[in-house]
């Protein structure tokens, strides 16, 4: 049985107990059913077993509700939502791959997006084993700020997605606080002999799961809402801003969401992109600062109009 099959799997169960707190094995081989999987009741312990040892996620039988759910609690993974992801990743790319090598005009009907950049990928091992085994990695990176190139000692401590480009986060040498460095940028890395303590009040999976994208917000976790108009509001339902978002209008009038973040400039730029569909009620000052770029880019464009 090959790796695709099993994370086909491990996802339907997963996705069906996250529907269903009290879900019955009948339920979840009708699920798996419905994907031309089939099972037995013995896969499907060997299915949770692997699950609770490799992902660190406890999904127990309840006798008195006769049925499977995912403990939380218990799960010593800190981001379900995280393992699904990765589970969608795999699939997909198994998917395609399996595709590929039945035939060569399958790259005929897929169009990739072709300015997105997935330079730098070949450290991603590496340094994922560094973070494991806590080695001090030192690497060169070229800042787009300063156009400059600097040796930096880090200790890694995660990494980090976002719009298909990875960064690693860790504490570098000389500096407070956690910093981010995207692997496109990084060359000569070299995987240290030495070990690092993690502090524990360095968090980044705390750290991003209160941001937008990858920057280390300073201001402090707020209320954002937003109103979009129905036809946007559709797209924002099915395709989330944020973990924490929550509907709080749904009508022929608006979609108005709450999110519940460190507002930082991927949160703006999210808002910027979606132009005149959307407005910021609140907090007042981010809606003030959206008002201020606007008019600073209408000044642009009325400049270029005289010019």
């Amino acid at each position: 049985m090959s790796r695709y099959m099993q994370f086909r799997r491990y996802y339907f169960i997963i996705e069906k107990l996250k529907s269903k707190t009290f879900t019955t094995f009948e339920e979840i081989n009708e699920t798996l059913a419905g994907h031309d999987i089939e099972i037995n009741r013995r896969t499907l312990q060997r299915d949770l077993q692997t699950i609770r040892n490799e992902f660190l996620i406890e999904i127990p039988y309840d006798r008195k509700q006769n049925g499977y759910y995912i403990d939380y609690e218990e799960s010593l993974t800190e981001d379900i939502e995280s393992f699904v992801h990765f589970l969608e990743i795999v699939n997909t790319a198994d998917l395609l791959v399996n595709n590929l090598s039945e035939g060569k005009n399958t790259l005929r009907h897929i169009s990739f997006d072709s300015v997105g950049n997935l330079r730098g990928i070949h450290v991603l091992k590496p340094v994922l084993q560094a973070i494991q085994d806590q080695n001090i990695i030192t690497f060169d990176h070229l800042s787009y700020q300063s156009g400059e190139i600097t040796r930096y000692t880090l200790q890694p401590y995660g990494l980090r997605e976002y719009l298909n480009r990875w960064y690693v986060v860790g504490s570098a040498e000389g500096e407070s606080g956690l910093w981010k460095f995207g692997v496109d940028r990084i060359e000569n890395l070299v995987i240290t002999a030495r070990v690092f303590e993690r502090d524990a009040e360095k968090n980044p999976h705390e750290l991003f799961e209160q941001v937008i994208g990858v920057e280390i917000s300073g201001e402090p976790l707020q209320k954002v809402i937003l109103s979009f108009e129905p036809r946007q509001g559709k797209y924002i339902k099915s395709l989330k801003l944020h973990r924490s978002q929550a509907v709080l209008v749904d009508d022929e009038k608006e979609l108005r969401i709450q999110l519940t973040v460190k507002p930082n400039f991927e949160l703006i730029q999210q808002i910027l992109s979606h132009g005149s569909l959307v407005t910021v009620i609140e907090p007042a000052w981010l809606r003030e600062k959206v008002v201020r770029i606007y008019r600073s880019a209408l000044r642009k464009y009325e400049g270029d109009m005289r010019s």
